[in-house]
């Protein structure tokens, strides 16, 4: 069962008493960087999910761009005016507890996508480039691309784009990681796109990422008719058959159980109404379980036409008899 929606998330963290009369605030706090130059980098700094512990302690994820300080600390930036992810606990009275930053590529935009805490644990989703030359902050560490040393040793693999899954506990202590890629065929069309390894990539809003009541995990992929095929691999190792692009913007959503492996992977979009030339994006924001295991979506759906009016409706079929309906823009 799929509804979409939107939701919408602020850089300021604001603490409310519910139980006087006045509803006062009891704190404000805010951090935040400077963004890029670049058109594109006016959202570097955005927090994109939040979670409470049973304590009152709150956790924040999400992206910084260049001079971001939080507690007096300034997060690794290498003034290109590119982003990387952030993770921050703050108390019940809004003070830091642990921050960290998580990924941050010179001359790339490393993203935060979503975080969910389970059973006493964060998991967090975002993307990070291993590159070639210039510098790359992963979690610790600090690697000069041009200095990888060779032969290459997975995940330091120059050009290697990944999507990341980090558990840690409520401490802010590591305790699992896992990377999803894409390996991919050759290029159908005579032009190069960077990025195109990663699982999701091309959003700046969250991307689901989520456990069902049985501790099995669900996101989703995107992927594109530029490249002949692609195939699912989950820490250097294939996971999946080919999959080949049926659309020109395509959609999975994969089920993976408690240990990380692919149980199936499903497309979303079955096909739409119109001409051969359209196609469709969705975003997606939440996925929710209820206590009998089904989910629920949220998020919005949008279509492109090279020759149809932006007046022109769409259906886009999900299968099983349901559909969804939009309007869409030329291309």
């Amino acid at each position: 069962m799929k509804t979409l929606n939107l939701y919408l998330t602020f850089i300021l963290i604001l603490g409310l008493s519910l139980n006087a009369f006045t509803q006062s605030w009891q704190f404000a706090k805010s951090f935040g960087g400077v963004p890029g130059s670049n058109i594109y980098h006016y959202e570097n700094n955005k927090p994109h999910c939040m979670e409470v512990d049973n304590e009152g302690n709150t956790y924040m994820f999400g992206t910084y761009g260049a001079l971001t300080q939080i507690n007096g600390s300034t997060l690794p930036y290498y003034g290109d005016g590119s982003s990387g992810s952030f993770i921050v606990k703050y108390n019940c009275a809004g003070e830091v507890l642990w921050h960290k930053a998580i990924a941050n590529t010179q001359n790339t935009d490393d993203k935060a996508f979503y975080m969910t805490i389970n059973d006493n644990h964060l998991y967090i989703m975002g993307t990070v480039h291993i590159e070639g030359y210039s510098k790359i902050w992963w979690i610790d560490t600090l690697v000069q691309g041009f200095n990888i040393p060779y032969p290459y040793e997975y995940p330091w693999i120059p050009h290697r784009c990944y999507n990341y899954v980090i558990k840690m506990d409520l401490d802010g202590n590591i305790e699992d990681i896992h990377r999803l890629r894409f390996e991919i065929g050759e290029l159908q069309k005579n032009k190069t796109l960077a990025n195109r390894s990663y699982l999701y990539y091309f959003t700046d809003n969250k991307v689901p990422f989520t456990m069902d009541n049985e501790g099995n995990f669900y996101t989703f992929a995107y992927f594109d008719n530029t490249y002949s095929y692609y195939i699912l691999e989950v820490d250097n190792e294939i996971v999946s058959d080919t999959i080949y692009p049926t659309f020109k913007w395509n959609h999975l959503l994969l089920k993976f159980d408690a240990d990380f492996n692919l149980q199936w992977y499903k497309p979303v979009e079955q096909g739409f109404t119109g001409d051969s030339l359209k196609f469709c994006k969705f975003n997606f924001y939440e996925m929710k379980f209820d206590n009998n295991n089904n989910a629920y979506l949220v998020g919005n759906l949008y279509t492109y036409s090279d020759t149809e009016p932006d007046t022109t409706h769409t259906d886009v079929s999900l299968g099983n008899g349901q559909t969804l309906t939009t309007y869409g823009m030329m291309y």
